[in-house]
């Protein structure tokens, strides 16, 4: 049947149309990955005039910076002479954000009169309003540099807003407050414990645990409290804290944790245990067994008479030996032999 003329004029007409909606599809395209390319371009040509502006800026600070680590005055209030080009230099914001990353960079591997030095001259400076603003910021890499910076610039002063951020929403953010608390104020900093709603990660208690290792725990330090707080992490820390440092005076607070709900927080009890071995802790772990519901706990438990066991428990170790599970039954086997080679020889 022939196409009437009407016909063909209408699919003519809508066949050059989409052509041109073709044609202007690819030049709206086209302009639009022109002005891209441009502006990563202009983006990464601003970003290396930016580094090659700090490094000139590092460049003239650098003399000056060598000269005040190295000056020897120990009074408290004393007051770094600025010469004229620095000072001129130092009216720029940029160049005192330049100055504080390089005082942060040396600040990292002094300590004494030293880093005491690059203390002052960042108190002398104001250089601390940097920081607040970058702790005010909404970036969570940019609060967290300006908590390592009061961190590490002992700012005490400003110990508050730092606590108000350990309990931020923002893990990395949280991190970094919490072990600035510790930095700055020992065992008295983790009073941020009683606020705690998100758990500490085991990575984060190892950091923790570094920081505290050689500043012995008393009672007086509020762990017993933290042994009985609702967040279990906290529970399981302070248990690693006690097993860190071989506090036996915590032994009867480390044995009511056994009979804590969450099974994590038994294994670091048991653990616990075997770290501060005693009579009375191979006891308990004798104890714990039976009413253990977690097979790895009970696994646990075996190993730990390693550390606790004597002779007199192996008639509690030899029936495991036949246990029906094969995992208990060898780990029995490792621990009997192990207390028979060390009783026997």
């Amino acid at each position: 049947m022939p196409i009437l003329p009407y016909k063909l004029f209408f699919l003519n007409k809508v066949a050059f149309l989409r052509t041109e909606y073709l044609y202007a599809a690819i030049i709206f395209f086209s302009f639009v990955g022109l002005i891209l390319v441009i502006s990563m371009l202009v983006i990464k040509l601003h970003k290396k005039s930016i580094r090659r502006k700090k490094i000139v800026i590092a460049g003239k600070l650098e003399e000056w910076i060598m000269d005040i680590i190295l000056e020897n005055n120990n009074v408290a209030y004393h007051k770094f002479p600025l010469p004229a080009k620095i000072e001129l230099l130092l009216r720029s914001n940029f160049a005192k954000k330049v100055l504080l990353s390089s005082l942060m960079k040396v600040k990292k591997s002094l300590s004494g009169v030293s880093g005491e030095n690059v203390e002052r001259i960042y108190n002398q400076l104001k250089l601390q309003k940097i920081s607040l603003k970058r702790i005010a910021a909404k970036r969570w890499h940019i609060k967290a540099k300006g908590i390592q910076e009061l961190a590490a610039m002992k700012q005490i002063a400003h110990i508050e807003k730092i606590l108000e951020l350990t309990n931020h929403k923002d893990n990395k953010v949280r991190m970094e407050a919490q072990t600035a608390m510790v930095r700055l104020q020992g065992y008295k900093g983790l009073y941020f414990f009683k606020t705690l709603s998100y758990p500490l990660s085991g990575w984060h208690q190892l950091n923790l645990l570094q920081l505290l290792a050689h500043q012995p725990i008393t009672g007086d330090n509020g762990i017993i409290n933290w042994l009985n707080s609702s967040n279990d992490s906290v529970v399981e820390f302070s248990l690693k804290l006690i097993s860190e440092q071989h506090a036996i005076e915590f032994h009867d607070d480390v044995v009511k944790c056994l009979s804590h709900p969450n099974e994590m927080v038994r294994k670091e009890a048991i653990l616990c245990l075997g770290q501060i071995p005693s009579n009375a802790a191979a006891t308990e772990l004798n104890s714990q067994f039976a009413g253990e519901p977690d097979k790895n706990n009970r696994l646990c438990i075996i190993k730990e008479f390693m550390q606790t066991g004597s002779y007199q428990d192996l008639p509690f170790l030899k029936p495991l030996q036949y246990d029906k599970d094969v995992d208990i039954k060898l780990a029995a086997n490792k621990t009997v032999l192990y207390l028979q080679k060390v009783y026997n020889s």
